[in-house]
């Protein structure tokens, strides 16, 4: 039936306190592919030894864990910064929640 999930996707589904916490995860998840792809751009490159014809090719190889790297810098960088906007979003409800005593449920 088209537009229905089934059961393996309702279970894997994930749900969010806060919208920072679904980035974090996508981070994260996108963190670990690159992981990957960068393990398997090390086999190929053992996989290719000596061989002189594929220079080029380990040129690439060069340039993609460049490329990774650079991106994981940028992984990291996104990630403090939602980590910090996280923490700065807390303390200011619960500076509001303490200007508001009857209110305490704003920090929790």
């Amino acid at each position: 039936m088209e537009g229905k999930r089934t059961d393996k996707e309702q279970a894997e589904e994930k749900f969010y306190r806060f919208p920072e916490d679904e980035l974090d995860d996508k981070v994260d998840d996108l963190d670990a592919e690159m992981k990957q792809m960068l393990a398997y751009l090390n086999d190929v490159e053992s996989m290719m030894g000596n061989n002189d014809d594929l220079e080029q090719i380990k040129k690439m190889v060069d340039y993609s864990k460049d490329t990774m790297s650079e991106h994981f810098k940028g992984v990291d960088k996104i990630s403090d910064n939602v980590t910090l906007m996280n923490g700065e979003a807390f303390c200011a409800l619960s500076d509001l929640a303490a200007s508001d005593k009857s209110n305490t449920d704003l920090a929790h």
